[in-house]
Formats: structure tokens, C-alpha cells, sequence
């Protein structure tokens, strides 16, 4: 199993879903047992979704391309 390090290490690449299938789901197990990474990763996603909100983007402008698409949509559905 990952370590919390760890976890903090990979959660960029784990919420944008680019991690190899056998660690996302080292990932998932560790949030699902470690209270602490679970209220980190929520708190993550949060922070995400805040920022994403309280920016004035035009929503119906382009991602730029530099925004990975699964970072995007781990960011939206934290917020609903």
C-alpha cells in the first residue's frame, strides 16, 4: 500500500486520471482507509473548484491545452 506521502506525491496526476490502473487503485484504497488523505484529497478538490469559480472565466471559452482534461472534470465533480 501507498504511503500518505505518497498519495500527496501522486494527487495531481491521480485526480487528472493519468496514473497506471494498479496505482489508482493503490490510490483509491488509501483514501478509502486513511481518513486524513480522504479529508486532504476532499480539501484538494475543494480548493480546485473554488478557485475554478471564483476566477472569471468565460465558461464557454476553450480549456487551454496545458489543463489536463481529467484534472478538469475531477475538479467539477468535486463541486457538485
Amino acid at each position: 500500500m501507498i504511503t500518505c506521502r505518497q498519495l500527496i506525491e501522486f494527487l495531481d496526476v491521480y485526480l487528472a486520471g493519468d496514473l497506471e490502473p494498479r496505482t489508482q487503485a493503490e490510490v483509491r484504497r488509501h483514501i478509502a482507509l486513511c481518513e486524513d488523505c480522504a479529508n486532504y484529497v476532499d480539501s484538494y478538490r475543494r480548493c480546485i473548484v473554488l478557485a475554478w469559480h471564483s476566477a472569471s472565466f468565460d465558461l464557454d471559452a476553450p480549456i487551454p491545452n496545458d489543463v489536463p482534461l481529467g484534472l478538469v472534470r475531477a475538479a467539477l465533480a468535486g463541486g457538485s
